[in-house]
């Protein structure tokens, strides 16, 4: 890096250099960041919306500038004062449309026919969607979480785990569906 430094400085023009990113949007070592003077970042926000980025500066040895709108066309770029909102965390576990799916099957199959073995819907799911037996763990403790969903036995009960899909009555109440036992 030193010998590029001192010919920038003795021809007195900028070396721009590009450098990836970590799956966290960070610059990858510190010692890239540290041998920097300004460290300009470029991103897209929103995925749904790839033309549409964010410009702005987080290191400089000067006075940082406000972020800056950048919309790209094939004649060029357009800027603005108003830029996209800073990219989203990234997000752990299974994308949203995956766990979908999961909820979808679920609800197709206990609907179908409720009261069913934990242990007979998960190899059923592997085969036919290719997902994980997580995914559908996590799914079937969020639609527990919402009231859409009951179990009995399970881990330390030494039963197996029965799933049971809760259907609303007109007049509110919930109830596992088939009427039979009311929700705890």
């Amino acid at each position: 890096m030193a010998p590029l430094r001192e010919l920038a400085l003795r021809i007195q023009i900028p070396i721009a250099l590009l450098i990836h990113l970590s799956k966290d949007g960070q610059v990858l070592g510190r010692r890239a960041k540290g041998l920097t003077r300004t460290l300009i970042h470029l991103d897209c926000p929103d995925p749904e919306q790839p033309e549409r980025l964010r410009l702005w500066v987080e290191k400089s040895y000067a006075k940082k500038p406000s972020p800056l709108g950048v919309t790209m066309d094939d004649c060029g770029n357009l800027y603005d004062d108003q830029p996209p909102g800073p990219a989203d965390p990234v997000r752990k576990g299974r994308p949203a449309t995956e766990r979908g799916r999961a909820e979808q099957f679920l609800r197709h199959e206990l609907k179908e026919k409720n009261d069913q073995l934990w242990n007979d819907l998960v190899p059923l799911w592997e085969q036919r969607s290719k997902g994980g037996r997580r995914t559908l763990g996590r799914v079937v403790d969020d639609m527990k979480k919402r009231g859409d969903l009951t179990t009995t036995g399970g881990e330390r009960t030494g039963q197996q785990m029965v799933l049971h899909l809760v259907k609303k009555s007109q007049n509110g109440e919930d109830h596992v569906d088939g009427g039979k036992t009311p929700k705890p």
